[in-house]
């Protein structure tokens, strides 16, 4: 039986696909993610900590922003726009009765 020019023999070709994807999943840690998720506790763990980062980083986020969002009403107000600014005062008169400034 003849073979196409440049192909190898079934039998050749099958060993070093074994050994390179040995290789990479070696270099891609799959034992150690494996064991990781073998540890209930350390999964559970892992994610309560994220958890709380992720929520700690949207609380501080959210509060910066509505601290960005007041001073731009306050700053609208000092400019005395008729319409605006006595809408705008409204709003901020009634955050910071609700937060117990006033």
């Amino acid at each position: 039986m003849r073979r196409k020019p440049g192909a190898r023999a079934r039998g050749n070709s099958l060993v070093p696909r074994i050994v390179e994807l040995s290789r990479r999943l070696e270099e891609s840690s799959i034992a150690e993610y494996v064991e990781f998720m073998r540890n209930p506790r350390r999964v559970i763990w892992s994610n309560f900590l994220g958890g709380m980062a992720r929520g700690f980083g949207f609380a501080v986020g959210a509060s910066v922003l509505a601290a960005v969002f007041l001073y731009l009403l306050s700053a609208i107000i000092s400019l005395n726009i008729p319409i605006i600014g006595r809408f705008v005062s409204e709003i901020v008169k009634f955050v910071e009765e609700h937060r117990g400034l006033r």
